[in-house]
């Protein structure tokens, strides 16, 4: 019967130990599951998010080239003026609509944010690059007509809009092209509160292809992008496949939390943003298959690897059956055969065995009670080592979470690896305190340790390991209990930290909130420390004051940082006389937004001494004084590094543009694309870094130059105009005689004479 037991119980084993690699294999792939799906949807919501920001930096840039166009004289000559003339003015009358057209081409000079601008006034005048018009049905039905849109319709939404507007994408013939393009529109009226229709609008294109651009990486995925107004209404559907998606747009305007969720019939990836002038939406929907596609790889790869791993054991197991099997069941049977035969011999000496047992229980007891002392003797002396742990831990002693870790170990103290935090009690009856709470923790594990850290407080350590708020709640039901049944119990509770070394913060924050507790006379509540650190009167740095300081030192605003610190100081040393643990929380919040602010500025190798200076010097003056010069260091470093940065980009850029500027190619697109940046946030980049716009200082390159050769007087004014980079020489002289007042010929004539 025992041998049958034994092989049943090697049967079981065996596939036990088949099914082991199935659950490791499933757990992991669990696991990766989650990760690669939240891997691929943070980065379709990034490619969401750069793709929004490139259509809202596009909107920006047509939105101010219309405004600074709507300011000229010529447009406002043409608008309010061009239909007021005689007969004797008649060449004037012309020239000025020539000059307005010049005038706009110049201000439209960027070829492909403004390639298609038209300028459309109430009194009949259409402008476009190409040329002039007379009439707005003229101008729509021959070079802007919408198929899917009537004259009427077009006017209605261009000169009745109240401000500057989008029409939805559709299919129009731009001077006898046909696109697919999103319509800019911007009314100008030049007397406030007007309820007439505009006096002008200024209209750009954002064609499907800059769309198509802007979210390619959605795209590639199989993926549609939805545009919205402010208003929900549909602006555009962005897609490579050849039939537009049909949803149902308030179904998915109703998903404004990014996830997967089923649209008509089938599931997608949802990914919602709206603007942050919330003047649009963009949705973009994925299909699942293609976030999860990596996570199937290799679950088909692991399946496969199990199949390998099961065969393996299969045929270890026969092996092992057909060699073992037969000797070893012969082995145990002559063990059972003798141990059959000793059994009947104990069975014969029962009575001599009883007596010696007898004799044995007697020893083993005395042994038992031996070890019992020794047990209280090693108990006294861990309580012991216990208190000098929480002693150092609490006023600050520990240098490291390491050191924290080997002290607990070695004083029998279980530390959780997530997150703890302290909560402090005073009452008379401290003992009677304890002692409850002590058998609280037999029952709760959160519950780490109870010491007494001066006469009637008592500091508990909680780990984050169970519910918080269930933990919490306890402690605070038994001290409203005692506080009827013994006496007044006040209580206060520090934040929480990962960083062991860190709890002596939450100790004295618990000790803070305790006091505020005892003087306001509120016993039996449990007092966070956050709710009272910003409006007590203890200490004055609020969390709002905490913003302030941090963002002035990441800004490297030194100056801000000192005002910020004299605040500080006339609060809470010249107005205000605080206690000494009360001190020690205010250097303790003010070291801990220097800590937050320090993160990726200054290398931790730096950062260590000046913790450990503050955390040595008991004059509370001196560490505010301490603190102060490490906030000065960061605002240094970063002025430091942004000016540095700003200098290798100017001197960078400078070189390349002295290196190109001979091209007549050579423009804002080509040199973006070279640095790896958008042609929009080129444009800004370039503006901070040399205070003017890319196309100002390459056409002041090209001049300059072009004054120097002028002045050599080497080679005649055309060739000139070729080697600057210029590919006509009517552009060159135009540009030259607006940049220096004269033109290139006079030019030449007072060099001579010089």
């Amino acid at each position: 019967m025992k041998i049958k037991s034994f092989f049943s119980f090697l049967i079981v084993s065996y596939a036990f130990l088949l099914l082991m690699p199935f659950l490791a294999v499933m757990l992991l792939l669990n696991y990766w599951d989650n990760s690669s799906t939240d891997y691929y949807r943070e980065t379709v919501e990034n490619d969401v998010t750069e793709g929004r920001i490139l259509f809202e930096q596009r909107v920006e840039a047509l939105k101010s080239g219309a405004y600074s166009v709507s300011l000229s004289d010529e447009v406002r000559w043409v608008v309010t003026c061009a239909n007021v003339r005689d007969n004797n003015s008649e060449d004037n009358y012309i020239t000025n609509l020539i000059t307005c057209g010049n005038r706009l081409n110049e201000a439209f000079a960027d070829g492909e944010l403004f390639s298609d601008y038209s300028v459309v006034t109430q009194n009949d005048y259409a402008f476009r690059r190409q040329s002039m018009s007379i009439g707005k049905e003229f101008f729509f039905s021959n070079y802007r007509n919408y198929k899917t849109m009537t004259y009427k319709e077009w006017y209605d939404r261009s000169f009745k809009s109240k401000s500057w507007s989008l029409l939805p994408i559709g299919k129009v013939t731009i001077n006898g092209i046909d696109e697919t393009a999103i319509t800019f529109n911007y009314p100008v009226r030049y007397s406030f509160g007007s309820k007439a229709d505009a006096g002008a609008v200024i209209q750009f294109f954002i064609k499907e292809n800059d769309l198509i651009g802007m979210f390619s990486p959605i795209l590639e995925m199989y993926g549609d992008v939805y545009i919205f107004d402010d208003k929900k209404d549909l602006l555009a559907i962005i897609s490579n496949k050849d039939t537009k998606p049909d949803w149902n747009l308030e179904e998915i305007l109703s998903k404004e939390i990014s996830g997967f969720y089923k649209i008509g019939e089938d599931k997608r990836l949802v990914v919602n943003q709206k603007s942050e002038g919330s003047n649009f939406t963009v949705i973009a929907l994925l299909p699942p298959e293609i976030v999860l596609m990596h996570p199937q790889r290799m679950r088909r790869l692991a399946i496969l690897l199990l199949g390998i791993i099961f065969l393996f054991e299969i045929l270890l197991g026969y092996i092992f059956a057909k060699q073992f099997t037969m000797p070893l069941k012969k082995t145990l049977i002559s063990m059972q055969s003798i141990y059959d035969d000793i059994i009947n011999i104990k069975r014969k000496n029962n009575k001599k065995r009883i007596a010696e047992s007898e004799m044995l229980e007697e020893g083993v007891n005395s042994l038992l009670d031996k070890n019992n002392q020794m047990k209280d003797q090693l108990k006294n002396k861990d309580e012991k080592y216990k208190a000098i742990f929480f002693s150092l831990l609490y006023s600050g002693n520990f240098k490291s979470d390491k050191q924290v870790s080997d002290e607990a170990k070695a004083a029998d103290v279980e530390l959780y690896e997530g997150m703890h935090y302290v909560m402090t009690i005073y009452s008379e009856y401290e003992d009677k305190i304890k002692e409850a709470l002590e058998k609280e923790s037999t029952n709760n594990q959160a519950i780490k340790s109870i010491f007494k850290t001066e006469d009637k407080v008592l500091a508990i350590l909680l780990s984050c390991e169970e519910d918080v708020y269930e933990t919490g709640q306890i402690i605070k039901n038994k001290c409203e209990e005692l506080n009827k049944s013994v006496g007044k119990v006040f209580i206060g509770q520090g934040r929480m930290y990962v960083d062991k070394s860190s709890l002596c913060n939450s100790y004295r924050q618990a000790y803070y909130s305790m006091e505020h507790d005892l003087k306001n006379d509120s016993p039996g509540c449990v007092i966070h420390y956050d709710d009272v650190s910003e409006f007590s009167n203890l200490y004055h740095f609020s969390s709002q004051m905490r913003m302030q300081l941090v963002g002035a030192a990441k800004s490297g605003d030194k100056e801000q940082v000192e005002k910020l610190f004299s605040y500080i100081y006339e609060q809470n040393f010249t107005k205000a006389h605080l206690r000494k643990i009360i001190k020690k929380c205010l250097i303790s919040e003010i070291l801990s937004a220097y800590l937050d602010t320090v993160k990726d500025i200054i290398s931790t190798n730096d950062v260590m001494p000046l913790v450990e200076k503050i955390n040595d010097e008991t004059d509370a003056r001196k560490a505010m004084k301490i603190l102060e010069e490490g906030f000065g260091k960061i605002c240094d470093d970063v002025a430091k590094r942004n000016n540095e940065k700003e200098a290798e980009y100017h001197n960078k850029l400078k070189i390349f543009i002295e290196e190109n500027y001979t091209n007549s190619q050579f423009d804002l697109i080509s040199c973006a694309e070279t640095f790896g940046l958008s042609e929009s946030y080129f444009s800004t980049f370039f503006k901070d870094i040399f205070g003017t716009t890319f196309s100002s200082y390459l056409e002041k390159t090209r001049l300059e130059k072009a004054k120097v050769l002028i002045i050599e007087n080497k080679m005649d004014l055309g060739k000139i105009a070729a080697s600057v980079g210029y590919s006509s020489s009517a552009t060159f002289r135009r540009a030259f005689k607006r940049v220096f007042g004269v033109s290139p010929s006079t030019w030449k004539q007072l060099a001579q004479q010089i």
